[in-house]
C-alpha cells in the first residue's frame, strides 16, 4: 500500500526498496541473519509507526519528522524479533542478548536518522543481518 509521498510523487520505492533487501539478505548471508534483518524491518516498523501516531509525540531534535515513543518501540520490537529468531540458532544466552541489544540500538539509530523514507527499507534490514552475520562468524 502507498503512502501519501509514494502518491503524490507517483513512485513505488519504500516497495522496490524492501523487495531488493530481502533479495541481497537470502542471496547472500546464512538464512538466520537474513530472517533478522527481513523481521526486523517487517515488525519493528510497523511498531514505530504505529507507536508513534498513537502515543503522545516527543519530536526527535535532529528529526522532527520522528518521535521518541516510536523510536523506543522500534528498539523493543527489534530486540524481540531478533531474541526470537536466535533462540532456534545454537547460541550461548549472553551472546544472544548482546547481539539482540546492539541490533536493536543500531536499527533503531538508523530509522531515527532524518533520510527518504524509503531508505530505511534498504538501511535497516541490512543493518541488523550484517551485525547477525558477524557475530556469528567470528
Amino acid at each position: 500500500m502507498a503512502n501519501d509521498y509514494e502518491l503524490q510523487n507517483k513512485t513505488m520505492l519504500g516497495g522496490v526498496f524492501i523487495c531488493l533487501s530481502g533479495l541481497l539478505l537470502v542471496s547472500f548471508l546464512e538464512l538466520h541473519a537474513a530472517l533478522v534483518g527481513i523481521l526486523v524491518l517487517s515488525y519493528s516498523d510497523s511498531a514505530a509507526s504505529i507507536m508513534g501516531k498513537v502515543l503522545p509525540n516527543h519530536s526527535i531534535k535532529y528529526n522532527k519528522e520522528k518521535h521518541w515513543e516510536g523510536t523506543l518501540s522500534f528498539a523493543i520490537v527489534s530486540f524481540a524479533v531478533t531474541a526470537f529468531v536466535l533462540i532456534f540458532v545454537p547460541v550461548a544466552l549472553p551472546k544472544l542478548l548482546a547481539v539482540s541489544f546492539l541490533i536493536a540500538v543500531a536499527s533503531a539509530l538508523i530509522e531515527s536518522l532524518p533520510m527518504k523514507y524509503y531508505y530505511d527499507n534498504l538501511t535497516i534490514p541490512l543493518c541488523a543481518a550484517l551485525i547477525t552475520q558477524l557475530f556469528f562468524v567470528l
